[in-house]
């Protein structure tokens, strides 16, 4: 057993990470083992490139909010407490949001010794509309919330009427 309280903490590499990041290096497995963790916080607007993970990524949301955009998918705001597994060899970015950090643990294995492919950064462009489309499907979806609490307490109203009337056949 090992009991690991000096880490490494570095600046995330301006090729890989858009705006301030902190990585702490949890660990580092040696052969055979292939497990890697580190603690990961972005400040607001800080973001990866597009990436993806040989043998996929779990990442647990310890502090503040941001997001997680795969390709093909919609983009999610991710919080405290949140859990998001991505598959291996799923595009993704993740990062905080415009206003708060966020603080994730990575935890993902080695693959012929990479954890890791990076691919294109994201540009401030990509970023500010892809959580516009957040904003635009909260609203959405809160407007549904809106319509559906309006219809059930219509239901509400009518079902009464209803059931007088049948018992009345």
């Amino acid at each position: 057993m090992r009991v690991i309280r000096s880490r490494q903490v570095r600046r995330g590499e301006e090729q890989h990470f858009s705006g301030n990041v902190k990585i702490e290096m949890l660990y580092d497995a040696e052969p055979p083992a292939m497990i890697s963790a580190s603690l990961v916080t972005f400040e607001p607007r800080a973001r990866t490139a597009w990436h993806y993970h040989p043998l996929g990524q779990l990442l647990i949301v310890t502090n503040g909010k941001g997001i997680i955009k795969a390709e093909g998918e919609e983009a999610v705001e991710i919080k405290e407490g949140d859990v998001i597994w991505t598959p291996p060899g799923q595009r993704h970015w993740h990062g905080a949001s415009p206003t708060l950090s966020m603080t994730h643990i990575a935890i993902q294995e080695k693959k012929d010794g990479k954890n890791i492919e990076w691919l294109e950064k994201v540009s401030d462009n990509e970023y500010d509309n892809t959580w516009a489309t957040i904003g635009s499907l909260k609203a959405y979806r809160a407007n549904d919330d809106k319509e559906l609490r309006t219809l059930l307490k219509m239901l509400g109203v009518l079902l009464p009427i209803i059931t007088i009337r049948l018992d009345s056949i």
